[in-house]
């Protein structure tokens, strides 16, 4: 579960700039419609686990095997006009629906 006081908003400038996080992290990123040639760069130190992504049509059961494989705190389940992140804890749950 994400509280509050872990989650943090950031605006963006054409400057590189620093963030530091004390707990497991996932950015999102928000940028803004009808905005041409618009690119972010991001530099990430530190131990990093590839996420693993669910997407519409994927097979369950190999992507569930992918995140236990990974032990990532998070997942992500992609459908045409959603995404949604899944946290550890709801993993088993997740293992439960069809």
């Amino acid at each position: 579960m994400i509280t509050k006081t872990q989650k943090k908003t950031y605006t963006l400038t054409s400057n590189w700039q620093t963030i530091t996080v004390d707990n497991t992290s996932v950015p999102f990123i928000n940028t803004p419609y009808g905005q041409n040639n618009l690119e972010i760069e991001y530099d990430v130190q530190g131990q990093t686990t590839e996420l693993p992504v669910y997407k519409k049509g994927d097979d369950q059961s190999i992507f569930l095997d992918k995140w236990d494989k990974s032990k990532a705190d998070f997942a992500i389940i992609q459908g045409d006009k959603f995404q949604l992140m899944i946290n550890i804890s709801e993993k088993d749950k997740l293992k439960k629906t069809k």
